[in-house]
């Protein structure tokens, strides 16, 4: 079996790699590994090989060529890829992605320095860091490969990694994988505590929330909710009352899906969700904090 793990940056992936390594009895074939022994190769810290990979694209081919024949020549076995573009290299694998709130990406990495080469002053500066680092890299790729790689699309399975221990992450993440070996299916799993409304609480419908908790508990596919993912954050469109029920209930994951826009065709203007976000203010994200008992990670500047 492969599992192809990739994320954002500080969301725990190579953490909860490790997990499934040692529950599961997996292999675990990193880039930064596989970096590691080029740079040998070449007589090369892995520093300079990373300057010499910003200039010139032939060192990501080394590190590719490397991904495939460990997949090609490794059938047998059950590896873990932790490598950003494993996903689209390595075939007849389970994919997932490990996607994470800014603000809790950049603490979790300011109390794990990962050497000279990421020094932050405080943790806006490594929040403000982290995300150029992910869109230069994304950017990269886009021109290397032609391929998105945050496009949640090319995942099996696409897991918010902001509020749940490794432990738990890497059972759940163990399980779905179980559930469709042929990594058939493509799912999105979010805290509800990750999720920001576009309604007031007071438009909702308390009575309509009680029915989805007491339906939740039989039918675990009625807690899909209609998301936007815009700048960083999941804005819920269509699905209040479900997310509501959802903090009450102290769920883990609620499953998202992104709108369809000939539905929402109002949105397709990311200006009309951005008023949206300013109208109803940042004292419904604190009404939504009272109601499910907990706070934030961020709040997307778009709430007034």
């Amino acid at each position: 079996m492969f599992l192809t793990i990739t994320g954002k940056l500080g969301s725990g992936k190579s953490t909860i790699c490790k997990i499934l390594a040692k529950k599961h009895g997996f292999k675990i074939y990193s880039t930064g590994e596989i970096q590691r022994k080029i740079a040998l190769d070449m007589g090369i810290s892995t520093l300079e090989l990373n300057e010499l990979m910003r200039k010139d694209s032939k060192y990501d081919d080394l590190i590719d060529n490397e991904v495939v024949r460990i997949s090609q020549e490794c059938r047998d076995e059950n590896i873990i890829f932790d490598s950003r573009m494993a996903f689209h290299f390595v075939e007849d694998a389970y994919d997932i992605f490990a996607t994470i709130d800014p603000s809790e990406a950049a603490r979790r990495v300011m109390l794990s320095p990962r050497g000279n080469e990421e020094t932050y002053v405080d943790q806006l500066d490594a929040q403000n860091k982290l995300l150029e680092r992910s869109r230069l890299e994304n950017v990269r790729f886009k021109e290397i490969y032609q391929i998105d790689n945050l496009d949640y699309s090319n995942y099996n399975l696409v897991i918010d990694t902001s509020w749940n221990e490794p432990e738990n992450l890497a059972d759940i993440i163990y399980k779905m994988v179980c559930q469709d070996r042929k990594g058939e299916k493509h799912q999105i799993l979010i805290s509800p505590k990750s999720l920001y409304p576009t309604e007031k609480l007071t438009n909702i419908n308390m009575d309509k929330v009680e029915a989805y908790r007491h339906q939740s508990l039989k039918v675990e596919d009625e807690d899909v909710v209609s998301v936007i993912y815009f700048e960083n954050y999941h804005y819920v469109i269509d699905g209040h009352h479900r997310l509501l029920a959802a903090l009450l209930d102290e769920r883990p994951f609620v499953k998202a899906e992104f709108i369809n826009y000939d539905k929402y065709p109002f949105f397709k203007d990311t200006n009309n969700l951005i008023s949206e976000l300013q109208h109803i203010g940042k004292s419904t994200l604190y009404d939504y904090e009272d109601a499910g008992k907990f706070s934030y990670k961020s709040y997307p500047d778009y709430y007034l």
